[in-house]
């Protein structure tokens, strides 16, 4: 069991003490608008590179270069989030296992 930070940490948390699995938390970041942060055209995982929605950014007319600027804050805003909820400890490693992610919403499902 995953949970994505930050609101995704409380409910993976009930949802993996009911099924009486181990929690771990993956911590990602969406890649938002640089006008309307709160769309979402990518999203980022630790150790990972950006991901992008290529339709979405097709209907806002913008291409992933346009999102430097968006991918470094959101890079950096990781880095200290990992810091926060794993103490700086790696990633957790998922290879053969399999996995549920709980998240606390969904609105384009990119992160």
């Amino acid at each position: 069991m995953t949970a994505l930070p930050r609101g995704g940490v409380a409910v993976g948390a009930g949802v993996a003490r009911c099924l009486g699995v181990p929690l771990e938390v993956l911590v990602t970041r969406k890649i938002g608008h640089p006008d309307e942060p709160e769309v979402g055209l990518g999203a980022i995982a630790e150790g990972g590179d950006p991901v992008f929605d290529p339709r979405m950014l097709d209907q806002v007319r913008l291409r992933p270069d346009d999102l430097a600027g968006v991918v470094a804050s959101e890079r950096a805003e990781l880095t200290r989030r990992v810091a926060v909820y794993r103490g700086g400890l790696p990633p957790p490693d998922f290879a053969g296992r399999h996995v549920i992610v709980v998240d606390d919403g969904l609105a384009t499902g990119v992160t």
